[in-house]
């Protein structure tokens, strides 16, 4: 569901800054587009589309993914069965939820629910 007050880009990724949304037209949203070497104005509907009657296209605005993290503990070698199901939304938590028998701690980052990076951590 597209939010008009979280930060939002092109769907090709370009970023975009919502100016208005109460422009009276079919296109109420007005955002300023970030290209290579400028900046252009666009409108667009109240759904974020650049053209009203396609189903997506590579202009229309969509919210940026909203990067976030969680750790889970590792036991043994980190071997498939030694890492724990349980994820956790901070180190502090993952640390109180361990077992004696932890050997690290998986630091996962995702972008909306794409997982983009995983690394080891420090305990």
């Amino acid at each position: 569901m597209f939010d008009l007050n979280k930060p939002v880009q092109t769907r090709d990724g370009r970023p975009a800054r919502i100016i208005l949304t109460d422009l009276k037209s079919d296109y109420p949203i007005l955002a300023i587009v970030d290209h290579e070497d400028s900046q252009t104005p666009e409108t667009y509907t109240k759904e974020g589309r650049w053209v009203s009657d396609h189903e997506e296209n590579e202009q229309d605005l969509v919210n940026v993914p909203e990067r976030t993290e969680r750790f889970v503990n590792i036991y043994g070698s980190g071997l498939p069965g030694e890492v724990s199901r349980v994820t956790h939304n901070t180190l502090v938590e993952a640390n109180v939820a361990a077992l004696e028998a932890r050997s690290g701690v998986i630091r996962l980052l995702f972008e909306g629910n794409s997982l983009v990076a995983a690394e080891v951590v420090d305990q």
